[in-house]
């Protein structure tokens, strides 16, 4: 964890990080005042989408 912690400190500091971030913010506050529509025709991110990320637990089956 503390090795994690100082990877980022330092990946923070770098230009490109910091202009990658900003554009995100950027597009996240686009797409929260409603600014964007829903991609068409993207089968492919909604396979992926769909996809489950972990396996069920037992309690769930």
């Amino acid at each position: 964890m503390l090795s994690a912690s100082a990877t980022m400190t330092v990946i923070a500091t770098k230009p490109e990080y910091q202009a990658d971030l900003e554009a995100a913010r950027t597009e996240l506050a686009h797409l929260r005042t409603g600014g964007a529509q829903a991609a068409q025709g993207c089968e492919a991110e909604n396979a992926l989408i769909a996809q489950r990320v972990m396996p069920r637990l037992a309690a769930q089956r």
